[in-house]
């Protein structure tokens, strides 16, 4: 394969830009021998299944895993409701922003969003989809979808995620949560994955793996014991059950060895603090909020995007206002935050 071609540089433009964990190259390299048995059966993905349980303090649980997160977030949508249900999140939920209408289409229930400050549900937003309960003109809400962190890079906290379940819960309603950047939230807020899920009655985790630097795959991670019957057919009808799983599920084996998720998430989250304290010496760039996890927002001058853009790419985040979103990943260095800096310069110094 001619490479010359390809540009290999840092960006700040997604962590599903970066590359891939060296600890999942190695377990990738090791189990790429002889012939196992196909679809899970081989004895490295449940490995990777009891490891998941062990992380996340649920025996309990059942664990699948999948090709992305939409298909994960459609799969754990489809098995907590009905045609006539509906999903409430916020109105900057991937599920409602940038999924292509596939839980409509494929999970088919209705989603329903509600803005919010921070892009975080309270309880109250829940109250007005209660009015036309039981009325069959209407689609019944049955989901709270909670993302953790925040499209926006905003955090919930324990105390808000507890009181957002025991609301859905009281009114018998289910929590799916959108967790595919849930180690960066775990490192942010100082606790445990579990602190964030089993622990506080998340129903369906949908735990993401791509943006953190797995190769691909989320795992789908089933608390609620009366949502686990019949997983694997949802899982099947929806492309999801991979012939050679182990290339999926061993990488959730190395990622989550104690220590080696929480180095990279750390390293993640401490160049965005860095990046964001760049931004903020340079008086034409306004920072639009203060870096919780990985993500940095800031107003750039639209006369200067392509010219910084050209060589650092970043996505421009509300094209009205040019707010633009930066992102650091686990493979960002202190250098590219320097060379990063130095290029603002030469373009926001020039005479």
């Amino acid at each position: 394969m001619d490479l010359s071609n390809i540009n290999f540089s840092k960006s700040f433009t997604s962590d599903n830009n970066s590359g891939v964990l060296p600890e999942v190259m190695e377990i990738l390299s090791q189990i790429n021998q002889g012939h196992l048995p196909a679809y899970g059966r081989e004895g490295i993905t449940q490995l990777a299944v009891d490891r998941i349980k062990d992380t996340f303090s649920s025996r309990d649980a059942e664990v699948y895993f999948v090709f992305n997160g939409t298909a994960a977030n459609v799969c754990a949508l489809q098995a907590m409701s009905r045609s006539f249900h509906s999903v409430l999140c916020s109105s900057d939920a991937h599920i409602h922003v940038d999924e292509c209408g596939s839980p409509e289409k494929i999970a088919g229930l209705k989603v329903l969003n509600v803005d919010c400050q921070d892009a975080k549900l309270k309880p109250e937003h829940i109250d007005q989809f209660f009015v036309r309960r039981g009325d069959p003109h209407c689609s019944q809400l049955k989901i709270v979808s909670l993302t953790q962190p925040t499209e926006i890079g905003t955090l919930y906290s324990i105390e808000e995620l507890k009181s957002l379940v025991k609301k859905a819960h009281d009114n018998d309603l289910y929590v799916h949560m959108d967790g595919s950047r849930l180690v960066n939230a775990a490192i942010a807020l100082g606790c445990s994955l579990a602190d964030l899920s089993s622990k506080i009655g998340i129903d369906i985790l949908c735990f993401g793996g791509t943006k953190n630097g797995l190769m691909l795959g989320e795992a789908i991670i089933i608390f609620n014991k009366e949502l686990q019957d019949h997983f694997a057919f949802i899982q099947k009808q929806n492309l999801q059950l991979a012939g050679k799983m182990r290339f999926v599920s061993a990488p959730f084996f190395a990622w989550l060895e104690d220590g080696v998720w929480q180095k990279y998430a750390k390293n993640a989250l401490d160049r965005a603090q860095e990046l964001e304290a760049v931004l903020r010496e340079f008086p034409q760039i306004q920072v639009t909020r203060k870096s919780e996890v990985n993500s940095v927002f800031a107003i750039i001058p639209k006369k200067h995007l392509k010219a910084i853009r050209k060589k650092f790419y970043f996505y421009v985040w509300n094209e009205k206002t040019y707010e633009c979103r930066l992102m650091t990943s686990f493979d960002t260095t202190k250098q590219d935050i320097q060379n990063f800096k130095k290029h603002l310069q030469e373009i926001l110094t020039h005479k």
